[in-house]
């Protein structure tokens, strides 16, 4: 109960003021069709770097600006709308599911770390990592043929926004609810203790390896244990885990892929490369800036 209650406030408090706006907003923009419009000033440089539609650049965008999961979300509804086929909702996720300058500069750099320079690294980090992920990608066969359901929409465009982000917010309110007791649920069984212990008889730092386990499930909390440790030995892992997303992402994000077709195996590819060329590019930083 405690654990819930701790999951609850985390949403409440945390998530849901941040969340809440930004679901509204592009709900709105796609019901309205002002993000294809917006779209057209990308159109260029995403039609050559990734061969997709421009739509791409608008989603990056706003993921970049707002954090997870409002890519996946962005990606599920303009392929629901048919202004995307799916083999580009394939593609558009590998560089569009991002963190926010919000969590990493703010709740990351300044709250947790009370170093902003380091946020900034991680910033820096994460971005690229996507948009090299996209490239990574960019091979993958895209056609505008694909066949899908189209979603019709209510006359009402303010009424459906409110309805579709208050089902789209519970549903991430409940992915971090439940993560939180089953974090709570591995350190009562002395699960996270018993491989921090495993790995300290390797000469890593137990509070290294609590993190970065605790991250790969809720990052949030991961980085709360992490902050305890040497500013210079976590950025690379906090930069690591905020490119991976953690399973509290996977679900959230998963949430909104499934239903269109994206597997959770597809999603999971494209985010431990992801993972992996932010813990390349901020060990460059790391090394050349810190």
């Amino acid at each position: 109960m405690n654990a819930t209650l701790d999951g609850l406030k985390l949403f409440v408090i945390n998530v849901f003021p941040s969340l809440f706006p930004f679901f509204i907003i592009t709900k709105l923009l796609t019901l309205l069709g002002l993000g294809k419009l917006l779209s057209k000033a990308f159109d260029k440089p995403i039609s050559k770097m990734y061969k997709t539609s421009s739509i791409g650049g608008y989603i990056l965008i706003l993921s970049m600006m707002s954090g997870y999961p409002i890519g996946a979300k962005m990606v599920a509804e303009y392929y629901n709308s048919g202004e995307i086929s799916l083999s580009e909702a394939k593609k558009i996720i590998t560089f569009s599911s991002t963190s926010g300058p919000l969590f990493i500069l703010g709740t990351i750099g300044t709250f947790f770390l009370k170093d902003y320079s380091a946020g900034l690294i991680i910033l820096i980090s994460h971005i690229l990592s996507s948009v090299l992920n996209g490239l990574v990608y960019m091979g993958l066969t895209s056609s505008v043929n694909d066949a899908h359901i189209y979603f019709l929409e209510e006359d009402n465009v303010f009424t459906n926004a409110i309805q579709s982000t208050i089902l789209s917010t519970l549903q991430v309110g409940a992915c971090i609810v439940f993560l939180n007791v089953l974090v709570t649920f591995f350190y009562d069984v002395q699960l996270i203790n018993l491989i921090a212990k495993l790995f300290s008889l390797l000469g890593f730092e137990n509070a290294l390896v609590e993190g970065c386990v605790v991250g790969v499930i809720e990052i949030t909390k991961g980085v709360s244990v992490l902050s305890t440790c040497p500013i210079r030995n976590i950025i690379v892992p906090l930069t690591t885990l905020v490119s991976f997303g953690g399973v509290s992402v996977m679900l959230q994000s998963m949430s909104f892929l499934k239903p269109i077709g994206i597997t959770f195996r597809y999603y999971l590819t494209t985010k431990i490369s992801q993972a992996m060329l932010g813990y390349l590019i901020s060990s460059i930083l790391v090394i050349l800036l810190y």
